[in-house]
This record gives C-alpha cells, structure tokens and sequence, in this order.
C-alpha cells in the first residue's frame, strides 16, 4: 500500500467497490419469496396482470390457484355494472430457444367448470392478461339521451339570442 494513502480510505474504497457490485446484482432483489423454509423449490416466470411481476420463487409442489390467490390477480371476484372483465392465464414451457404454450384458459371458467391445469415446472412462464369490454346498458342508453337533450337544449338557446 503506498504511503500516502491511509487504512482508511482504502478501506472506504474496498467497501464502495463491494457496494457497487451488490447494486449490478438488481434482478435478486426482485424475486418474490412464495416458498416455506426447508422445502424443495425452483424459479418460475410471473407477468401480466398481477401484483407483482417477475421471478417468483416457489416451492416444487405449488398449488396453480395457491399461485394465483398470492399473485393478487385484480379484477377477479369484483364484479362492476360498467365494464366486463376478463382474465385469461397463458402458461409456457419449455428451452430458452424455444417455448410453446402448454395451456390457456379464462380464469373464471377455468374454476367455475373445475378444468384441469397443469402443475408448474421450473422455468415455467406464467402469463395473466385482462379484457375489459365497456358493458351496453341502460345506463350508456340514459346518458346518451341525456347528453343529446343537453345539446338540443343549447341549439334552441343560441337561436333565441
């Protein structure tokens, strides 16, 4: 170590080196504990319409509805008189090179008719996606009379004028 430089400040130099590196090592701090310590487990692929996407570590006998329910997937079991929602899971499998979807299903048929879905392997991507379709009512009827009236109403006040 050269004289002029002290214990210290190589030793702040070592700890802002170490420090840097822990900050490239980002994608570790995203991955989302679902497992009970001392059970075996493996790495699967969250994305779409969930909570928190991203790696998710699990254990190797994880339950798909287990998965779900701690994904907090929104929109299902909330019903709104407005729109219409969908939710649709895509799961994918297979190399890095090459995947294919090994199942796909609405959400709510898929527990409402009791389908068989598979169970999850390492490296599984698991894809939830939302429909929202705007709901033709009475009410969309109602006020699209009443914007019309509205406009009526202004057409005949700026012909008194």
């Amino acid at each position: 170590m050269p004289r002029f430089l002290s214990k210290s400040v190589v030793l702040g130099f070592v700890v802002l080196a170490f420090t840097s590196s822990l900050c490239m090592a980002q994608p570790e701090e995203r991955i989302v504990d679902f497992s009970r310590p001392g059970r075996p487990t493996m790495m699967i692929y969250l994305w779409g319409a969930v909570s928190s996407p991203g790696i998710w570590k699990v254990e190797s006998d994880v339950d798909f509805l287990e998965l779900l329910t701690a994904a907090q997937v929104p929109n299902i079991g909330q019903s709104n008189s407005q729109t219409k929602e969908k939710v649709f899971i895509h799961v994918y499998r297979g190399t890095v090179s090459r995947r294919n979807e090994i199942y796909s299903a609405d959400v709510k048929k898929m527990l409402s008719e009791g389908t068989a879905y598979p169970a999850l392997q390492a490296g599984d991507i698991v894809y939830l996606e939302t429909e929202s379709k705007q709901r033709f009512g009475l009410s969309t009827i109602l006020s699209g009379i009443g914007a019309a009236s509205a406009l009526v109403l202004l057409i005949i006040r700026i012909g008194n004028v």
